[in-house]
C-alpha cells in the first residue's frame, strides 16, 4: 500500500493528460486501482479504496472519485452504483485531466508526480519554469468564472476563501500540518485525483530517504544554532514560532530561539540571540536585499558586525547570512510581489532544504556536491526562473534553469550511503548515520489494515484500523535520530529487534514460530504447538494467564489486546501492539500479516520467502478448485452451523466474509443469505457481531440442512477435548438429529465435519492457530471436503477437517514432538509442482475428462473425452501412447473468480468458534451409471428422498 520502497514505481506512473485507461464493460467486483497509498504522516487526509472508486477525506469534505469509463453507458451503470453523495459530499471522475491551482503551494505536489500539463489555470505567476512553458492562463478576477471552471475537472485551493464550487478540492488542511513529513505527504493526496499514486509513493521513498540521510548527519554532530527571522516591517521582526519550522529544524539539530512575539529590533534578547547564532536566516517575501541591506534592515551596524557569530564567519570574508529566495518568479506574483521556491516547493521538498541547513550551518560534507535549493547567501542575487520548453523542461522536475534537478540534489545526498548487508538481529555498536541498516523491506500487497514505511535506522508501522502508529528505533541508535515529531509526541515507540514478547491471542502463535522467534516467546496462550508446549513445560514460557505484572512489564511487546485475562491497562499502554490480522479482509491480507510481526522482529527477508512460497500455493490450491469445480459441474452447498449463545432453542448459520471467500475458492457454493439457496430460506438473516447471519429455530435448521451437501459444525462443547473428541451421537443429540437420516444428502455421503483435527488437551485446536496464516491448506482441507470426486491432495491427510462419521481420530500436539525449538516452523503444506489436478487423483469415471481417460477402475493419461450436449452420446480422441495429456488449463483465475467473490454458510457457538462442515459428495450420485454428462450439465441432484431441485448452484462453464 504506501510504503514507498519500490523503485518499480517509476515504470508504473501514469500521466494525468493520456485519456481514460478504461474503455468497456463495467464489473464491480474488479479493482481499478493497481496502486494504492495512505496518510502514515499526514493527519489533514485519509482515503479508502474500493473496486471502482475512492473515498477522500479532506476538510470536512468527502471527494468520491469515480475511475472513468470511456464508453458512457457503461460509465452510467458505475455512477449508478455509487453509494449516496451527501451534502459535505463531491463526486468527481478520475484521473482529472484539467485542473487549475489556486496557491502555488499545489504547484511543488504537481511538479514531484509530473503532472503539469494538466495545470491550465493558475492563481498567480509561478516559479516552475516547466510550468511556465506550459503557458497557463492567469485568474483574471478575485475568483474563477462560470466559463472557467466549465473547462476544469478539478480546482487545488490551499486557501478555504479560494471558493467552494463543485470542482474545488479544499487543500487548506496542509498548513495545519505540524510535521514536515507529513507535509509532504500531500503529494499522495494530490496524486489521488490523477490515479498516480504509483509516482507518489515512489517520489516520497527517495525524498525520505534524503531526508534521514540529512538528518541523521546533522544529528551525529554538535548542535547548531539559527535565528530564523521573518520580517514584517522595517523596525521590527518576528522570531518565528511556526511548528512545522520548529520540527524541521529541530531535525536538522538545530536550536531555534522561539519568541513567538514581534520584539523591537534592537531589543537586547534579541541581539542576544542573533550574536550567538551559527547562521541567520531570514524570509521575507516582499524584498530581495543584498547583505548590506539585510544588515541594515536587521539592526546590525557593519562596524559591529564582528561580535556575531554568523557574520564573523572565515575571518569576515563570508557571512552566514541567508534569505530564503534563491529562485524568484520573473513575473510579480501580487503588488509587485515576486514569488520565491520557498513557498511553492518546501512542503514538497522539505529533505532539500535540511541538505541547505547542513551547507548553511557549515556540515556540508559528504553533501557539497548537493547544489542548493532554496537558500541565497545574502552576498549573491536571486535567480530570475524564465520559462524553459521541450527536452530543457522534460524529465527535469525543477526545470531547466535551475542548476540542477530535484532528483540530481538527491542523488547527490544519497550518493554517499552505505548499505547494510541484512537486518541486524541485535543492538549496533558502532552507529554510521549514513547507513540504511534495513536492506530487507517488506510491502504489504493483500493487507489492507497495516503499512510499513521504513527509513534508515528505524520504521514505521501503521494500523490503518485503529489509525495508530508504532515507531520501531534500530537498538544501538539514539533517539535523536527520530524526526522531532516523534521524539516530542507521545507516539508509541519499540527498539528493535525485539528479544522478549508474549502473547494472547493463539492466532500469533505461528506469526512467531514461522519467523523462527520462539526463543524471544516469554509469555504465551497455551496452544496447539508443540513448541510453544514445549517452552511451558521447560519453563521458558510462562502461561500468560499466571503471568505477574513484573512478567509482563519485562516485555519488549506484549501482542495482543486489553481484556480481562490481559496485562494490567497501565502495562499494556507502554509495551502492547494489537495484532488484528483476523479483522483484515480476505484470506491472503490475513496470512500477511506475518510482516507486521516481522517489522517487529526485523525478520522482513524470511517473512518475505514464507509468505511468497504460501501465496504460490494457495492460488495453485484455487486453481485446483477452480477445475474441480469445472471437472465436476457445479458447487456443493457448504454449510457452517451453531448455536446461539444465550438463546437456548436458536441456531445460526454466519456470512463472514472470510469464509466465504474460502468456500468459493475451493469450489463450494456458500448458500449466502443473499444468493436465494434453499438453505437460507429456512430461516431469517438479522445482523450478528460482526456480519450478517441466518439465524433458525431447532426445528427450521432441521429442514434446512436436507438441502446441503457439506456440514461443518461449529458448536462449542467442555467436554470436546483431546481426549474425549465430540462424536456423531454428541452433535446427534445436540441439534435433534432424527434417528432416520435419509432425508440428509451429507449424512448419506459422510460429509459431516469439525475443524479440530489437531486439538490439544485443552481443547484448544489449530483451527485458531494456523487457519489465517495458511489458507493455502485451508482451502486444500475446503477441496477435499466439497469436492471428494477429485483426490485434490494424493497422499496429504485433511490439516484441520474431522471427518465425523467415518470415526476420524484427534491428533493430539504433544510437547515431545518439538525437536529442535530454535528451528523455524516449516508450514504444513508442499508445493506438489503442478495447479493441475492430474488424471491419477480424478477418483470416478464420471469425472475423468479434460484429457484424460477411465480405463477399468482408474482414470489415466489417454484419450481425449469430448462431453457432448444432452443426449448426445461421448466421443472419444485416440492418443498416442507416447503422448502426454492434453489436458485444457482452466481460465486463469480473474478478480470476479477469486477468493474475494466467494459465499459461505455456518453456525456459531458460547465460548468458542468450532466448525462443523457436512458435505454432500456428488461425485458418487451417479457412481455406477455410466457417462453422467448429461445429469450433471442439468444440475439436478437426486436422493433417496426423491427430491430433486439445483443444490450446488449455477453449472460453470467447463
Amino acid at each position: 500500500m504506501a510504503t514507498h520502497h519500490a523503485l518499480a514505481f517509476l515504470s508504473l506512473a501514469a500521466t494525468a493528460t493520456a485519456a481514460c485507461p478504461l474503455n468497456g464493460p463495467f464489473d464491480p467486483s474488479v479493482d481499478l486501482f493497481a496502486s494504492k497509498t495512505s496518510a502514515n504522516h499526514a493527519a489533514g487526509w485519509g482515503v479508502r479504496y474500493r473496486n471502482f472508486y475512492k473515498e477522500v477525506r479532506a476538510g470536512g469534505t468527502t471527494y468520491q472519485l469515480v475511475h472513468c469509463n470511456a464508453d458512457a453507458a457503461e460509465f452510467a451503470k458505475m455512477e449508478a452504483a455509487l453509494p449516496a453523495c451527501g451534502a459535505q459530499c463531491k463526486r468527481m471522475t478520475v484521473p482529472v485531466e484539467r485542473a487549475a491551482v489556486l496557491g502555488n503551494e499545489a504547484v511543488g505536489f504537481l511538479e514531484e508526480l509530473e503532472l503539469l500539463d494538466s495545470v491550465k489555470l493558475v492563481g498567480s505567476p509561478a516559479v516552475s519554469a516547466c510550468l511556465a512553458s506550459k503557458e497557463p492562463a492567469t485568474l483574471a478576477g478575485a475568483s474563477l468564472t462560470d466559463e472557467e471552471l466549465a473547462g476544469l475537472d478539478a480546482v487545488f485551493a490551499t486557501k478555504a476563501e479560494a471558493g467552494d464550487s463543485a470542482k474545488h478540492v479544499n487543500m487548506a488542511g496542509l498548513h495545519a500540518e505540524a510535521s514536515p513529513l507529513g507535509k509532504q505527504e500531500w503529494v499522495e493526496f494530490v496524486s489521488l485525483f490523477y490515479n498516480a499514486e504509483a509516482m507518489a509513493n515512489y517520489v516520497l521513498y527517495r525524498s525520505q530517504q534524503s531526508y534521514d540521510a540529512s538528518s541523521h548527519l546533522a544529528k551525529s554532530q554538535d548542535a547548531k544554532k539559527v535565528m530564523w527571522v521573518a520580517k514584517t516591517t522595517s523596525t521590527e521582526v518576528t522570531m518565528t514560532s511556526d511548528l512545522f519550522l520548529k520540527n524541521l529544524l529541530a531535525d536538522a539539530n538545530v536550536e531555534i530561539q522561539l519568541f513567538g512575539l514581534s520584539v523591537e529590533i534592537k531589543g537586547q534578547v534579541y541581539h542576544d540571540a542573533m550574536k550567538a547564532a551559527d547562521a541567520i536566516i531570514v524570509t521575507d517575501g516582499m524584498r530581495h536585499e543584498d547583505a548590506a541591506e539585510l544588515l541594515t534592515e536587521l539592526g546590525v551596524p557593519m562596524a559591529d558586525k564582528v561580535l556575531y557569530k554568523a557574520l564573523n564567519y572565515d575571518h569576515a570574508k563570508h557571512f552566514r547570512l541567508y534569505q530564503v529566495d534563491k529562485f524568484i518568479t520573473a513575473q510579480p506574483v501580487a503588488s509587485g510581489h515576486l514569488g520565491n521556491d520557498w513557498e511553492e516547493h518546501v512542503f514538497a521538498a522539505p529533505d532539500l532544504m535540511l541538505s541547505d541547513m547542513m551547507k548553511a550551518t557549515g556540515d556540508a560534507a559528504p553533501w557539497s556536491s548537493a547544489p542548493w535549493v532554496y537558500l541565497r547567501a545574502a552576498e549573491n542575487k536571486p535567480i530570475a526562473i524564465a520559462p524553459r520548453v521541450g527536452k530543457e523542461c522534460g524529465n527535469d522536475v525543477f526545470g531547466a534553469a535551475r542548476p540542477t534537478s530535484l532528483k540530481q540534489v538527491r542523488l547527490a545526498v544519497l550518493g554517499g550511503l552505505k548499505k547494510a548487508d541484512a537486518n541486524p538481529t541485535q543492538a549496533i555498536e558502532n552507529f554510521e548515520e549514513n547507513m540504511d541498516y534495513f536492506p530487507d523491506k517488506i510491502d504489504p500487497e493483500h493487507a489492507e489494515d497495516f503499512d510499513v514505511e521504513y527509513h534508515l535506522t528505524w520504521k514505521l508501522v501503521r494500523d490503518n484500523r485503529q489509525n495508530f502508529a508504532y515507531v520501531l528505533l534500530l537498538k544501538g541508535v539514539p533517539a535523536s535520530a527520530l524526526p522531532s515529531e516523534y521524539v516530542m509526541s507521545g507516539s508509541k515507540r519499540f527498539n528493535v529487534p525485539v528479544t522478549k514478547v508474549g502473547f494472547s491471542s493463539t492466532t500469533t502463535a505461528p506469526l512467531l514460530l514461522s519467523l523462527g522467534q520462539a526463543e524471544t516467546i516469554k509469555v504465551a496462550e497455551p496452544t496447539p504447538e508443540s513448541c510453544i508446549l514445549k517452552g511451558i513445560e521447560d519453563g521458558r514460557i510462562v502461561a500468560y494467564r499466571s503471568a505477574t505484572e513484573e512478567q509482563f512489564k519485562d516485555l519488549d511487546v506484549f501482542y495482543g489486546a486489553v481484556n480481562a485475562w490481559n496485562p494490567p491497562y497501565s502495562v499494556y499502554q507502554s509495551n502492547g501492539v494489537n495484532v488484528q490480522s483476523t479483522s483484515d479482509p480476505g484470506a491472503l491480507n490475513r496470512a500477511e500479516w506475518l510482516m507486521f510481526t516481522a517489522a517487529f522482529h526485523n525478520a522482513e527477508k524470511i517473512a518475505e520467502k514464507t509468505f511468497t512460497g504460501m501465496k504460490a500455493k494457495f492460488l495453485c490450491a484455487q486453481q485446483k478448485g477452480k477445475q474441480a469445480t469445472q471437472l465436476v459441474g457445479r458447487r456443493p452447498a457448504f454449510v457452517e452451523i451453531s448455536n446461539v449463545y444465550g438463546q437456548p432453542g436458536m441456531f445460526e448459520s454466519p456470512q463472514t466474509p472470510y469464509h466465504l471467500q474460502l468456500i468459493k475458492a475451493a469450489g463450494g457454493n456458500a448458500a449466502s443469505a443473499d444468493s436465494g439457496h434453499p438453505f437460507q430460506k429456512a430461516g431469517t438473516v438479522v445482523q450478528g457481531w460482526s456480519s450478517a447471519v441466518t439465524r433458525f429455530t431447532k426445528e427450521e435448521l432441521l429442514e434446512a440442512l436436507k438441502h446441503a451437501d457439506v456440514v461443518v459444525d461449529n458448536h462449542w462443547s467442555a467436554t470436546n477435548t483431546a481426549a474425549t473428541p465430540m462424536g456423531w451421537e454428541n452433535i446427534k443429540e445436540f441439534y435433534g438429529f432424527p434417528d432416520d437420516m435419509s432425508a440428509y444428502p451429507w449424512y448419506q455421503k459422510k460429509s459431516l465435519y469439525r475443524l479440530d483435527k489437531r486439538m490439544a488437551a485443552n481443547g484448544y485446536t489449530e483451527q485458531f492457530v494456523r487457519f489465517t496464516t495458511e489458507p493455502d491448506a485451508v482451502v486444500l482441507d475446503f477441496l477435499g471436503a466439497i469436492h471428494p470426486e477429485v483426490k485434490v491432495a494424493a497422499g496429504t491427510p485433511t490439516y484441520f477437517f474431522r471427518n465425523i462419521l467415518t470415526g476420524e481420530a484427534v491428533i493430539e500436539p504433544k510437547a515431545e514432538l518439538c525437536t529442535d525449538y530454535k528451528a523455524v516452523e516449516p508450514p504444513l503444506t508442499t508445493q506438489d509442482g503442478t495447479c493441475e489436478i492430474p488424471c491419477a487423483e480424478r477418483i470416478h469415471a464420471d469425472y475423468c475428462k479434460l484429457g484424460c481417460v477411465w480405463e477399468g477402475d482408474a482414470c489415466k493419461v489417454g484419450d481425449t473425452l469430448t462431453v457432448p450436449p444432452a443426449g448426445e452420446p461421448a466421443t472419444a480422441t485416440p492418443a498416442s501412447a507416447t503422448t502426454a495429456p492434453v489436458t485444457p488449463t482452466p481460465a486463469p483465475v480473474t478478480d470476479s473468480d477469486d477468493i474475494a467473490q466467494g459465499t459461505f454458510i455456518g453456525v456459531t457457538v458460547a465460548l468458542g468458534v468450532v466448525v462443523l462442515i457436512a458435505v454432500g459428495a456428488i461425485a458418487y450420485l451417479v457412481a455406477g451409471q455410466g457417462s453422467s454428462a448429461a445429469k450433471i450439465r442439468s444440475n439436478v441432484y437426486t436422493t433417496d428422498a426423491g427430491f430433486s431441485e439445483p443444490v450446488g448452484g449455477p453449472v460453470p462453464e467447463a
